[in-house]
């Protein structure tokens, strides 16, 4: 379950950097695969790919309770809403 960030900052910095290693790796490798055949869209692409699997964590953890997902993620609940009914599969 999902534990509030305001306690233990003195994690934050280290995971964060950890969160943006694994994440450039993901991309590196992903470029490095389709070198030359990159789409032109590729920033609206990546965001997409991750923004869905990051609703569905984050509604998993909090079970399924939308007013807590959209606090945790920023966004209005109709924000979530909309953005759950037009998921790409």
């Amino acid at each position: 379950m999902i534990k509030d960030a305001s306690l233990g900052h003195g994690h934050m910095s280290s995971n964060n950097e950890s969160f943006n290693h694994a994440i450039a790796s993901i991309l590196k490798s992903y470029l490095d695969k389709h070198q030359g055949f990159l789409p032109e869209n590729l920033y609206e692409m990546i965001i997409q790919r991750v923004e869905q699997p990051l609703i569905d964590t984050i509604l998993e953890q909090t079970g399924g309770n939308l007013s807590k997902a959209a606090k945790i993620l920023g966004l209005s609940r109709i924000t979530l809403r909309k953005k759950m009914s037009t998921k790409i599969r």
